[in-house]
């Protein structure tokens, strides 16, 4: 989060050598605001979460929430495309471009 909006600070543990992550400071869950519609969320103990069980947005629309996304969207091989692994993915391929 730090790189995200350094103007946070928020406090870091080192960096576990068997894992190559950071260890946990973080006590409980918290929303910051990153400007205008832009928030994160800090979850201690999650490194992600299964947005269709938790029942907060389906997988589907997911893609909507990331407002980069947006010229990017349609233009993907697969119309089901996840944006992680698919070949022909277009955001994927917008972000190797940089």
């Amino acid at each position: 989060l730090n790189r995200l909006a350094p103007e946070l600070n928020l406090s870091t543990g080192e960096v576990s050598e068997k894992l190559g992550r950071g260890r946990h400071t973080t006590r409980h869950v918290e929303l910051y605001s990153l400007g205008d519609d832009t928030f994160v969320m800090d979850t201690p103990g999650f490194s992600s979460f299964d947005t269709d069980e938790m029942d907060v947005i389906l997988k589907e629309n997911l893609q909507y929430a990331f407002a980069d996304f947006g010229e990017y969207l349609g233009k993907c091989r697969f119309d089901d495309c996840t944006h992680r692994k698919e070949p022909g993915c277009a955001v994927r391929e917008a972000c190797g471009e940089g």
